[in-house]
């Protein structure tokens, strides 16, 4: 009896790790080189600063004499792209700076894979001082807000004005959660994630932030997709 059931026990195993192996074949997609998606992703107001071991990819527009420029911050999944409108209208009249942040975009990972907010708002500080902004208006959206309103509490000499948009750190229960989300909840699904990112979640995330459904076409869908597959960010 004993021996029947360990047979199934190995039964059951070997039938999972075929399951796996399927679905990475399936779904798997490799890493792309920063290389090739500099070439798609960066323009000529990209620039790169280092950064402990980091090359940030920011970009800074607008009329440089501004003292007090209007520092964008994104947030989870997405890049400095996302703010490609706002910075449109708002160089108008400001000086706009954005960043990749680390794990995201074009920047890559953090070294030591610490994703903690403390770890964000050091990086921030260090990011603004390297680019020799001593004061801006301070704005984030998600991740980015929350990113915001911590580096404000810490350093709030160095913020003229803080804008928070839908900024994570309250609680509440969301009525609608993005598929990736969904997924990175579940701690085995967790590693097999960083192997298997299959495109239609990313599309399915995109859709689910978008108010207005119109706006998401294929060229956004894989932006938001070849950027997290970015060496190291997944």
């Amino acid at each position: 009896m004993m021996k029947k059931t360990s047979n199934n026990i190995w039964k059951i195993i070997l039938g999972f790790g075929v399951f796996i192996v399927l679905i990475v074949s399936f779904f798997g997609y490799q890493d792309i080189p920063l290389i090739q998606l500099k070439k798609k992703y960066t323009d000529s107001y990209s620039s790169f600063v280092r950064v402990g071991d980091m090359d940030i990819h920011y970009k800074d527009q607008g009329d440089k004499k501004d003292s007090i420029p209007i520092v964008l911050i994104h947030g989870t999944g997405s890049s400095l792209h996302t703010y490609d409108h706002w910075t449109k209208e708002l160089i108008i009249n400001h000086r706009v700076i954005r960043m990749d942040l680390p794990g995201y975009g074009l920047t890559g990972p953090f070294p030591d894979r610490d994703y903690s907010y403390n770890n964000y708002v050091a990086f921030l500080k260090v990011f603004l001082e390297k680019i020799g902004i001593k004061s801006c208006i301070l704005a984030g959206n998600s991740l980015g807000g929350n990113i915001a309103w911590r580096f404000t509490t810490k350093y709030s000499e160095m913020v003229d004005n803080l804008i928070l948009i839908d900024a994570a750190g309250y609680p509440m229960k969301s009525k609608s959660i993005p598929l990736a989300f969904k997924i990175a909840q579940i701690p085995i699904i967790q590693n097999i994630f960083t192997v298997i990112s299959p495109r239609f979640v990313a599309k399915a995330s995109v859709e689910n932030v978008y108010n207005d459904k119109t706006k998401v076409d294929e060229k956004l869908v894989d932006r938001y997709f070849e950027l997290t597959l970015r060496e190291g960010n997944r």
